[in-house]
């Protein structure tokens, strides 16, 4: 039986075994401890309380843009309450 492209995650294009770092630095290499790649493409196995890393990026973003709105909100109050 033959796996589409979509089930083996796009095929062979979609995943590479070798990770690409910001400025091309090698730190797979340098730190593989680290740095070197681990587990299959498109796994998913991390969860705390039923949320996955992805979940919990969203609730700081979100939590995080609600604290600089009030911040530069106050800023911006404090600035024409002056006058």
């Amino acid at each position: 039986m033959e796996l589409s492209n979509k089930a083996t995650g796009g095929g062979g294009a979609a995943c590479s075994t070798e990770p690409h770092f910001p400025l091309g630095l090698p730190l797979h290499e340098w730190l593989p401890y680290e740095f070197a790649p681990t587990g299959g493409c498109g796994e998913d196995d991390w969860s705390l309380l039923g949320m996955n890393m992805a979940d919990y990026c969203i609730i700081a973003y979100s939590i995080f843009s609600l604290a600089l709105g009030a911040v530069t909100l106050g800023w911006l109050y404090s600035l024409f309450a002056k006058k």
